[in-house]
């Protein structure tokens, strides 16, 4: 199994118990936390801008009512951070201040 650039194998994390599975999400967890350099394809940021603007269009052509709402939670952030995310205008650099 690949996790955030880990590469665990499934008996480490899932465990069978009478006819139950187990999860250790605790080691799940960690793997997440810290995960592994060059962890999968890499976004830039504009591609991320660009990836989200169109799923916050795809969910309000669906009609969905909390469509920010919708999307902040399936990318694991809030609304306001999604807000962030897809402004388009970039802060621009003062030259007074240089």
């Amino acid at each position: 199994m690949s996790l955030a650039g880990h590469s665990v194998a499934l008996s480490d994390v899932l465990v069978i118990e009478g006819s139950d599975f187990k999860l250790d999400s605790r080691a799940l967890i960690r793997l997440v936390d810290k995960p592994a350099g060059g962890a999968g394809d890499v976004e830039s940021a504009e591609q991320r801008r660009a990836r989200l603007k169109k799923r916050v269009q795809a969910e309000k052509n669906k009609g969905t009512k909390a469509f920010l709402k919708t999307v902040a939670a399936e990318e694991g952030f809030n609304v306001s951070r999604l807000k962030q995310l897809s402004n388009t205008t970039q802060p621009s650099v003062n030259s007074d201040m240089v």
